[in-house]
């Protein structure tokens, strides 16, 4: 399955996304890298494109973390995720 991820329509506005959610993330370094991705990109982005933007390699540890950062990130509301019809 492919997912696609791109920072909520409501804070897309908001240029401080990263520093206005900064304390409620607590340790979580590797969701602030990937805010600030998915808020320069102002699009759609894949995984593989913000591992790629983060310069990590693409190894199935780097995977399933973008993969967990992701999903915590969307379940606090901030990013929206999607898959592409037909994955």
């Amino acid at each position: 399955m492919r997912i696609l991820a791109r920072v909520s329509i409501d804070e897309r506005l908001d240029r401080n996304i990263v520093t206005r959610y900064k304390p409620a993330m607590g340790k979580g370094l590797l969701q602030r890298d990937i805010l600030a991705v998915l808020n320069k990109q102002r699009g759609w982005s894949r995984p593989k494109d913000i591992l790629a933007a983060l310069n990590r390699e693409p190894t199935a540890s780097n995977r399933v973390a973008i993969s967990k950062a992701l999903k915590r990130l969307w379940e606090r509301g901030l990013i929206d995720l999607a898959t592409p019809r037909g994955s």
